[in-house]
């Protein structure tokens, strides 16, 4: 049976990869959130999440995915928690060096709200 299952989601998460573009989309995560548990356990919501995290970008665009984000607020936060372990906030402040070292804490704050692109774009 876990064969099958196992084959299942590598067919679904194909799928995902060629239509992700598809206005039926919203309609097909709203389906996996209403019939799956978390996704520790399931791969369904795994290859959903994953596969939008890829394409956020034009994706967030879309009318019928800010509906769905609205909506279904269980793939909101697995999608926010997988962004989440992708990104490090980190990157963004400035690095100190020996000669910034005495820098003030205005001018770091300066320089770091310079290197943050706002607004924060996903």
């Amino acid at each position: 049976m876990e064969g099958l299952k196992s084959l299942s989601c590598r067919k679904f998460e194909f799928q995902l990869q060629q239509h992700w573009i598809s206005d039926t989309l919203a309609d097909c995560i709203r389906d996996v959130y209403l019939t799956s548990k978390d996704i520790d356990s399931d791969a369904t919501r795994r290859a959903v999440v994953n596969t939008v995290s890829l394409y956020k970008q034009e994706l967030v665009r879309k009318r019928p995915f800010q509906e769905l984000i609205r909506e279904v607020g269980d793939f909101a936060v697995d999608l926010v928690s997988v962004m989440a372990k992708s990104t490090t906030r980190a990157s963004a402040l400035p690095k100190l060096t020996a000669s910034s070292g005495k820098q003030s804490w205005s001018s770091f704050a300066r320089g770091a709200r310079a290197q943050l692109a706002w607004p924060i774009k996903m």
